[in-house]
């Protein structure tokens, strides 16, 4: 899912966060949890091609999954599941479940969304693909953007 539209629905979540705890402070973190678990991407940028703070570069190929590695360790339900279970047992408050929220819609809308493989947002799968982006995003998808799958 591109940027533009993690930032409309995370708004619209994290509007209905807001309202459903009775505080727009916790729908705004829902909304930012939406939308800063992409930092991950710059680290996969980072360790496929190297340092730069050229930020063009950066968006570009992570929105074309122009990169030889995908780590995306927060983009995991092995990390959404952890999430979860914390909160459940360690009754965490209403800031945990808005985090949570807003980092769960995000993975759901890019595992409908992106051109992954069905289990690409497991970090089980990933690791036992070595993390190659070849391997995880879907064959067909890999033809269409000039790239040579394996």
């Amino acid at each position: 899912m591109r940027p533009t539209a993690h930032i409309i629905t995370s708004g619209i979540i994290g509007v209905w966060v807001g309202l459903y705890l009775k505080s727009m402070g916790y729908g705004l973190i829902s909304f930012l949890s939406g939308i800063i678990i992409d930092i991950d991407h710059i680290f996969d940028y980072y360790r496929s091609r190297g340092f730069t703070h050229e930020l063009g570069k950066i968006y570009h190929a992570c929105v074309k999954m122009d990169l030889k590695y995908a780590y995306l360790l927060l983009h995991s339900y092995e990390f959404l599941l952890l999430l979860w279970t914390a909160i459940i047992l360690f009754s965490l408050g209403n800031f945990w479940k808005a985090m949570a929220i807003g980092v769960t819609q995000h993975i759901i809308f890019d595992q409908v969304t992106n051109s992954i493989n069905t289990f690409g947002y497991f970090l089980t799968f990933r690791m036992i693909k070595g993390f190659e982006s070849d391997k995880i995003l879907k064959k067909d998808d890999l033809c269409d953007s000039g790239k040579q799958s394996t």
